[in-house]
């Protein structure tokens, strides 16, 4: 949870999206970082994604960071840099 808020710390002008699945787990950890004052995201899409959607999201980004492997494989897919 510290690494979103780090960029954002050092990369103020870069606009940071955040996605997670739609599961409760998710969202909740989803919740707790949007809970930290220091983080503002530009966008956030907290499960109302579609695949080809997240798929456009994530293509548009650089880099791409995650925590789960599947969206792991969309990055590569689509071409996007990725630490997982």
């Amino acid at each position: 949870m510290e690494l979103p808020r780090e960029l954002h710390r050092r990369f103020p002008d870069k606009k940071i999206i955040l996605t997670c699945a739609g599961h409760k787990r998710e969202k909740s950890k989803m919740s707790d970082l949007l809970a930290a004052p220091d983080l503002q995201p530009w966008r956030v899409f907290a499960g109302d994604l579609d695949l080809l959607e997240l798929a456009a999201v994530m293509q548009a980004s650089c880099p791409h960071f995650s925590g789960d492997t599947g969206r792991r494989h969309i990055a590569w897919m689509t071409g996007v840099p990725n630490v997982s």
